[in-house]
């Protein structure tokens, strides 16, 4: 029991130090290679005619698991805000596609 407390308790911490001020989503930032992996596949197979397409920035933000909001610029110079879920592992659950809706592309995109 106490090694879970202590866990839950390190958990926290890096939630807290993580998240930003008011709960919402982080800032842009680069996707890693791992998060670009992860949701490659996923985002060609869940957003429909969309299987071409760059990574811009992704912003998270920690729920019970972790909501990501993935800017992607499309080939047509579009781009698109793709929001998926990430729970946790004892879920059981898998990651998904939550929405998804065209957005403008700044000049900094």
């Amino acid at each position: 029991m106490l090694l879970t407390v202590r866990t839950l308790l390190m958990l926290l911490v890096v939630i807290i130090s993580d998240a930003s001020p008011d709960g919402g989503y982080s800032d842009p930032r680069p996707l890693s290679n791992e998060e670009e992996k992860k949701f490659q596949e996923l985002i060609k197979t869940n957003v429909p005619n969309v299987t071409e397409f760059q990574f811009v920035h992704v912003r998270t933000q920690i729920v019970v698991g972790t909501n990501y909001c993935v800017l992607i610029r499309l080939p047509n110079k579009s781009c698109m805000d793709v929001f998926i879920f990430e729970p946790l592992p004892q879920d059981g659950q898998g990651i998904r596609v939550t929405k998804y809706k065209v957005v403008e592309c700044s000049s900094k995109n």
